[in-house]
């Protein structure tokens, strides 16, 4: 049996979630036992998730609830001192993902059987919590392939920098783990050199055709209409530069902006000009049926090839024409590049490689070849 230990996981809308999900069914297709040990959730969210673990047989441990996460969000709602209190775990404690480094080693019971161990980060806390089940000897006879989307202590992306002390925990888990997986090949920069030997680069993956066939048919739209979906950074994926232009076009357009990151949004859009549509975060199924839709697509670089948005392969899935930002400043080429996209001229469009390493059995098996080392 495989044990896949992730705090995120079907039906919650994020990339972590998405490579759990993923990852247990093709196991499942595959012939494997999984058992999946993660978070529970109340209402409809555990309904579709159940009907999902009996599709394909994923097996399912409680870690219990994120007790923590409801706490911090009180803090956040309440008053200025509470509010600073939150911030100030946030930064200082890594609050309040910081629980699982101490539920997961107080709640997780491995099974005899299991064989192998997949953890999924972020948080980075779930690796940290595993690794003081190692240390205890839990994981022994055992491998133990550590995912991680993005680097937690050498981020290029933090606003600001991780306090020091938590690289003893990313060094400890580091140690403890037999391999450590990342998306993209620069991905090792974002570690310390001295674990360099045990990084391993396996995409994120989906099942194309299972995703194609859920999406209807393109037709262009009368106004020119294009969307962007996901997050924004202050440093890296900063969207002030493309609003300016988009709001000094002339080009009557409707561009659909689908972000939690709306303060780095708002403030670059003129009052009144209905152009711009800006809305929260939405299910992936329907963000994928809406990008499907649009006459093109935005997708904008981290500024570093340490980190890559996942989101490009969502945006392969729903096959429009990508406008492709490496630069937040939108300079030179790319510039004209936009010029012609408002013209609906998509000959600079982004240009998709080696997509079968995304196809979920091939990053399957990928993850497969390592649990077979021991």
């Amino acid at each position: 049996m495989i044990l896949l230990v992730s705090v995120s996981f079907y039906p919650e809308n994020s990339p972590r979630s998405f490579r759990a999900t993923e990852l247990a069914k093709e196991l499942c297709r595959q012939g494997h036992k999984v058992l999946v040990a993660g978070l529970d959730i109340p209402g409809e969210g555990n309904t579709q998730r159940q009907r999902l673990l009996e599709e394909y047989g994923i097996q399912w441990f409680s870690l219990g609830s994120g007790d923590w996460s409801t706490l911090y969000e009180r803090w956040q709602q309440g008053g200025r001192i509470s509010s600073l209190v939150a911030r100030l775990l946030g930064y200082f404690g890594e609050f309040p993902s910081i629980e699982w480094y101490f539920k997961i080693p107080k709640r997780l019971v491995i099974p005899d059987d299991v064989v192998a161990v997949i953890s999924i980060a972020k948080p980075f806390a779930v690796h940290w919590g595993l690794s003081r089940l190692a240390k205890r000897g839990a994981l022994k006879d055992r491998v133990w392939v550590a995912d991680c989307g993005d680097p937690f202590m050498l981020s290029t992306l933090n606003v600001r920098k991780v306090p020091f002390y938590f690289s003893y925990l990313e060094k400890a888990f580091c140690r403890r783990c037999d391999f450590i997986v990342t998306p993209t090949e620069g991905g090792y920069k974002g570690y310390y050199s001295e674990f360099w030997d045990k990084i391993k680069v396996i995409p994120q993956g989906f099942n194309y055709e299972e995703e194609r066939v859920k999406l209807g048919e393109y037709t262009e739209n009368e106004v020119l209409t294009f969307v962007y979906a996901g997050a924004f950074l202050h440093k890296g994926r900063n969207p002030a530069a493309l609003l300016k232009v988009l709001s000094d076009s002339e080009v009557d357009f409707r561009f659909y902006i689908y972000t939690q990151q709306q303060y780095l949004v708002t403030p670059h859009i003129k009052p009144g000009d209905s152009r711009f549509i800006v809305r929260g975060i939405i299910p992936r199924d329907e963000i994928m049926q809406e990008m499907r839709k649009a006459d093109f697509l935005i997708n904008m670089m981290n500024g570093t090839k340490v980190q890559m948005p996942s989101k490009l392969i969502d945006y392969f899935i729903v096959d429009r024409p990508v406008l492709n930002i490496e630069d937040d400043g939108l300079y030179g080429g790319e510039r004209l590049v936009l010029t012609q996209f408002l013209a609906r001229d998509y000959r600079s469009k982004f240009e998709f490689k080696n997509m079968e390493a995304y196809r979920i059995s091939n990053v399957c098996k990928g993850f497969v070849e390592l649990l077979e080392c021991k």
